[in-house]
């Protein structure tokens, strides 16, 4: 009996120390947090006392440890952080971690000769162990002593005898010093020990190709490695990546030449590299590719792919012509009988039979419907085209974008009904983007027949809706209505005709309408609107003699309006771009700095006046 009482008392004591214990933890826990909270509000003034009393509690838990250090070297109390260190130890002997931070600790004291001096005790603990000098480097990178750091890394290496330790961090602070060459070395050395690290490798450099004088450092390292390394194709596609960096297309296809080769891809390379082309605006380059790609018989599934790109790159080439400034070797040569319109809506003609019912037959008919459209003013055309995709793209969002783009065919029908009628279905679409759009065109379609307070229902909703183009757009639109609402109302409805007849590029007849509002609301507050239209249509005519005497005008009669440097801005664009004037289109240029040297546009036209002067090249 005596003994059971016994054994009772002592569960008894046990359960009662265990609950004090279990009290005291959750006490420790309910500090720790809100030190922590103060912390990470910055307040380190009322966090410090707390870690201070936790680790005075439980001496050895190195969270409280490792907490009170960041608090004592932020408030820049560094004798106490010293004598932390060293207390702890006493606990961990020789624990380079805690050698390092005592280091730092005396650094930021400014007793670097100290620092330095626990630096190399810890590197002498290990030298062999490549970790021990990272914790180093780490510590001196962090006080932005990277010259030191790569001096650390490379005596690791002959110290371990292994020339390819380190190769990323070297690479990565020489680069942050400007040696562009020996961090390309450190680059392509790690390429070649891992080549499927490339995406990584194009990522890394891309942080220091973006200065000049880094790009030819790079390639030349790089050519002389695939001197070495012949068939090594991640190496080669890194130099024709950084060929394309260049600028240098042509050079870049060569290696995609041999790189679709040497992976036997049957031209699946090319057109990969035609894709980056064409995001790049290299049309002719994209077409080149894409040409050579076909004639490698590639697989079944790539050639309508690649048929509908070249097609594209056609479009694209009638457009840009001139401002396509690669030359191909004559391997690579687009016959000039090739680059007009008629060929790319052949293209996709062929594409859109032979492979008639599928997503290629859709795409291929979508862009003959923006060709027929924009190019040939063939509106029936455009029609059916259009409704070619609708049909062959059921179920897919190309659908909705081709009901959309075929809208717009109808307002430039002058069919507003039926327009309105699409656009309203597509407001109901499952697509938040797409019923935005239409929403956006109902609204534009209320404006053009002067139903104001309807379009700004629709815009007021859409401007809600902030941090997007459109939702600009609607911003832009509600502001310019409401401007001019009430007094300057019959201004607003000849203008918003005005408008639609450009909507529908009728540009002869909007000119003149245009012109009227000038002659008959001259004190609107749309009349700059109003002038500066008149003189982008009248580029689009071509007459730029009379286009630039409207922006003139602009700059110069207008005192009051905010557009007088975007007038500048056009005239000067005019000049160099559609009139091949140069010395005028800087003489511009200049005309707006000077008078407007906190425009929004007076970076860009410095750029230009530094391209034209051949500053820049």
């Amino acid at each position: 009996m005596n003994a059971g009482r016994t054994i009772l008392m002592m569960i008894l004591v046990l359960a009662m120390h265990r609950v004090t214990l279990m009290g005291q933890e959750s006490e420790a826990i309910v500090k720790l947090r809100l030190a922590q909270s103060f912390e990470r509000a910055g307040d380190w003034e009322r966090a410090v006392p707390i870690y201070e009393s936790l680790l005075l509690n439980d001496p050895r838990n190195y969270v409280y440890f490792e907490a009170l250090r960041r608090g004592y070297v932020q408030l820049r109390e560094y004798d106490k952080a010293v004598e932390l260190i060293e207390y702890r130890l006493t606990l961990e002997r020789d624990n380079p971690q805690l050698l390092a931070a005592l280091g730092s600790v005396y650094y930021q004291m400014g007793k670097e000769s100290t620092a330095d001096s626990l630096w190399q005790t810890v590197v002498g603990l290990d030298s062999k162990n490549p970790s021990i000098y990272r914790l180093i480097a780490g510590q001196m990178m962090e006080f932005r002593l990277y010259d030191r750091a790569i001096d650390l890394f490379l005596r690791a290496r002959k110290i371990t005898g292994d020339p390819n330790l380190f190769l990323s961090e070297l690479a990565n602070l020489y680069g942050a010093f400007q040696q562009y060459d020996r961090a390309a070395e450190e680059f392509v050395q790690l390429l070649l020990l891992q080549p499927g690290q490339l995406s990584d490798i194009q990522s890394r450099m891309s942080v220091f190709l973006g200065r000049p004088e880094a790009i030819p450092a790079t390639r030349e390292v790089i050519a002389r490695a695939l001197s070495r390394h012949e068939d090594l194709v991640p190496l080669r596609q890194l130099h024709a990546w950084v060929l394309m960096e260049e600028k240098r297309y042509d050079a870049a296809l060569e290696q995609y030449r041999v790189i679709d080769k040497a992976m036997r891809a049957r031209g699946a390379q090319l057109f990969t590299f035609a894709g980056r082309a064409m995001n790049e605006g290299e049309y002719r380059i994209a077409a080149s590719a894409c040409d050579e790609a076909l004639k490698a018989k590639p697989p079944a599934e790539l050639v309508p792919l690649i048929r509908l790109g070249y097609a594209r790159a056609i479009e694209e080439l009638t457009v840009h012509q001139d401002t396509t400034t690669v030359r191909l070797s004559p391997q690579g040569a687009i016959p000039e009988s090739a680059l007009s319109s008629g060929t790319a809506l052949r293209l996709y003609a062929s594409v859109a039979k032979e492979y008639s019912g599928t997503q290629h037959a859709a795409q291929a008919y979508f862009r003959m419907g923006i060709l027929q459209r924009d190019r040939f003013r063939d509106l029936d055309a455009a029609l059916a085209a259009f409704d070619e995709t609708v049909r062959a793209a059921t179920g897919l969002p190309l659908a909705e974008e081709a009901l959309l783009e075929r809208a717009d065919v109808l307002v430039a029908k002058n069919d507003l009904e039926k327009a309105r009628a699409t656009y309203m279905s597509l407001s109901s679409s499952r697509s938040a983007d797409m019923r935005n759009r239409a929403l956006f065109h109902l609204a534009e379609l209320d404006y053009y027949t002067a139903q104001f307070d309807s379009a700004l229902a629709v815009l007021n909703r859409l401007a809600a809706q902030p941090g997007t183009d459109l939702a600009n757009d609607a911003l832009s639109m509600q502001y310019f209505i409401e401007e001019n609402q009430g007094i300057f109302t019959e201004a607003l409805k000849a203008y918003a005709s005005a408008e639609l007849l450009r909507r529908q590029k009728r540009d002869s007849e909007a000119l003149e309408v245009f012109r009227s509002i000038l002659r008959r609301f001259p004190t609107a507050l749309l009349a700059d609107d109003a002038a500066f239209t008149v003189a982008e249509i009248l580029v689009r005519l071509r007459r730029y003699d009379e286009a630039v005497q409207a922006f003139r005008e602009i700059a110069k009669d207008m005192p009051s309006s905010i557009l007088r440097d975007r007038a500048l801005m056009r005239m000067g664009e005019v000049y160099e771009t559609n009139m091949h004037a140069p010395a005028l289109a800087i003489e511009t240029y200049e005309e707006l700095l000077k008078l407007f040297p906190g425009s929004i546009h007076a970076e860009e036209a410095r750029k230009r006046i530094r391209l034209l002067r051949g500053d820049v090249l």
